[in-house]
């Protein structure tokens, strides 16, 4: 059997540790133990970030082939 490539370990961490620290944010924020940002406090951060996220993708789509990085090649 094949060992899988390091990205895809990579990958897999990455949502365990999301997973993990979901939890343990949900556990905080209902025992009261997290504290409570006021109204508005993050208002319009997603739209930001997908401005943001966007961009760069048109940016990396816009370089040639030859030029991009990607994970794992």
């Amino acid at each position: 059997m094949k060992r899988p490539r390091s990205g895809v370990l990579l990958a897999v961490a990455g949502a365990v540790l999301l997973a993990l620290f979901s939890a343990l944010a949900t556990w905080l924020i209902t025992t009261n133990r997290w504290p409570e940002l006021p109204p508005g406090a993050l208002r319009d951060l997603d739209l930001w970030a997908g401005i943001v996220f966007f961009a760069a993708l048109v940016l990396w789509l816009l370089l040639p082939p030859s030029r991009r990085s990607t994970p794992g090649s």
